[in-house]
């Protein structure tokens, strides 16, 4: 099995379709096919094969498409790293990966410069683009050939890596979430089968191919059935409506901070949407206010759905089932899910119960971290770490987390992760991270701080400086309250849930404003 088989009916029914639109530039299938292959040829003068971990960092582009297939043909292991993080973040996957090279977009350039030097495997960092301060040898252009012969895919068993995704870990370091060919595969497969795709289908997504979902949940099923897929190289609500007027979409997936701009646009038309058959958007941070504005204005239904980089989609509810507000749907075709109390036993109907997730779509393991993997499956089932409940008709509701995730723009955070990097500080004795709703982007991170001197204490404007340089923009703290942290605190066991409702309470009441 190999991931370049993917697309191989399309390839030969139709390859002068246009498989993929990213911003103004679009690709056929053949030309998928031949550029992957050009890109595989430049990988191989790299001196990358079998096994080896490629960098990836770039906005929405056509080249990490045939970045990713070209590492599927010759079974090397892409490693793509959130558009959001920092410097210290891709220092520390591509140590925990032994990554051999990057391949970047020239705006990224200088986040990625000079790894090389700190990390002794990693033998290249190459931009896609020149820049000033780019000399022509640092240009992955620079290892391609004329050789344009199709270069043949290697086998490679369902169980091999195709590629890394670093998620926030329970310790607080991004743990390397690992799918291989089979389960991306396989969640090609489930979800297009479940959404009733073809080839005359259209997603048009707002998502990152640098991040989990838009691979996952839209490229791959949507290359498999043969349609098209439209990525966004900017995110405004014209643009959108530009591309709605230009393509007749029959799918979308939004955020739901983009629906409401589209939502409140004074451009947009009732239809635009007219072609639409399945809209989304992501899981608990959807409001019912906001899809019954979108119901009335544009006679659309907003399917909410849940998933994690671990498993893909996992609940979704499709143009053929009958919507219920609230609900999260019923499972992808070819999963399975169980709701369980802290005993792992079944719940009733209308019981909450963490929800466990177990198909050929679940990723294989967390990156050279047999601890976590073992932590996170209870006798073949994914703990996914949400709680819901199922109704008497089988569909499923969230209710909650038995983690202390924080979400934010779909995005995990761990608070753990906040912390550590907030207690580098040296005037930080210790910290709390807890998530504040916030009604645009799902949850917003709050950090307790105790100061080292409490009469000298470090400003909010020099925390959020320093929060700003060490960590992804998501990551960085709203809200920022300053004090002795009383009782047991940061060097005893801590009521999280305490503290949350407190950091609540506090910026309802305007006590602590949200830093700039």
């Amino acid at each position: 099995m190999n991931l370049c088989s993917l697309f191989e009916t399309a390839l030969a029914d139709t390859p002068d379709k246009t498989a993929v639109i990213c911003g103004d530039e679009s690709c056929t299938y053949a030309e998928l096919e031949q550029h992957s292959s050009d890109y595989a040829r430049a990988l191989i003068n790299l001196g990358l094969g079998r096994g080896d971990c490629l960098g990836l960092f770039m906005y929405n582009r056509l080249e990490i498409i045939y970045c990713f297939f070209a590492c599927f043909r010759l079974g090397i292991i892409a490693v793509p790293s959130s558009v959001f993080s920092k410097r210290a973040e891709l220092l520390y996957e591509a140590e925990k990966c032994g990554t051999k090279a990057y391949i970047v977009d020239g705006r990224m350039y200088s986040l990625v410069n000079g790894l090389d030097e700190q990390l002794p495997e990693l033998n290249h960092v190459l931009s896609l683009d020149p820049g000033d301060q780019i000399r022509p040898e640092q240009l992955f252009s620079s290892f391609f050939d004329d050789d344009k012969t199709i270069l043949q895919p290697v086998d490679v068993a369902p169980d091999h890596p195709a590629a890394i995704l670093y998620t926030s870990g329970s310790t607080g370091r991004p743990k390397g979430v690992t799918h291989t060919h089979g389960s991306y595969h396989a969640n090609a497969e489930f979800r297009s089968a479940t959404l009733q795709q073809n080839a005359s289908h259209t997603f048009l997504t707002t998502t990152f191919l640098c991040h989990a979902a838009a691979p996952t949940i839209v490229l791959l099923p949507t290359l498999y059935t043969g349609g098209t897929s439209i990525f966004l190289t900017e995110e405004t609500p014209e643009i959108i409506f530009t591309l709605l007027r230009a393509h007749t979409v029959t799918h979308m997936g939004a955020t739901p901070m983009l629906w409401q701009e589209m939502l409140e646009s004074p451009l947009g038309k009732k239809t635009y949407f007219a072609n639409i058959q399945y809209a989304t958007s992501g899981g608990d941070t959807v409001s019912p206010a906001l899809q019954e504005a979108l119901q009335k204005k544009y006679d659309m239904t907003l399917s909410i759905g849940l998933g994690m980089t671990e498993c893909g989609g996992y609940c979704i509810t499709p143009p053929d089932l009958v919507y219920k507000r609230g609900s999260l749907g019923k499972p992808v075709h070819g999963v399975k899910i169980r709701l369980v109390d802290e005993q792992f036993q079944d719940v009733a109907d209308g019981i909450d119960g963490q929800i466990l997730v177990r198909g050929k779509n679940v990723f294989s393991g967390y990156w050279r971290d047999p601890d976590n993997t073992r932590a996170a499956f209870h006798e073949g089932w994914f703990m996914t770490g949400d709680i819901g409940r199922r109704d008497a008709d089988g569909y499923y509701y969230f209710t909650g987390r038995c983690k202390n995730t924080i979400i934010r723009e779909g995005g995990n955070i761990t608070p753990e992760e906040v912390e550590q990097t907030l207690n580098r500080h040296p005037q930080i004795e210790g910290s709390l991270v807890v998530g504040v709703p916030d009604a645009q982007y799902g949850q917003s991170v709050f950090a307790f701080i105790q100061p080292v001197n409490l009469k000298q204490p470090p400003s909010v404007d020099s925390l959020t400086a320093y929060a700003h340089d060490q960590l992804a923009e998501r990551k960085v703290p709203v809200y920022f309250y300053v004090s002795k942290l009383q009782g047991e605190g940061i060097m005893g066991k801590i009521n999280r849930k305490k503290m949350a409702a407190k950091a609540v309470q506090l910026v309802e009441d305007g006590l602590v404003l949200p830093s700039k």
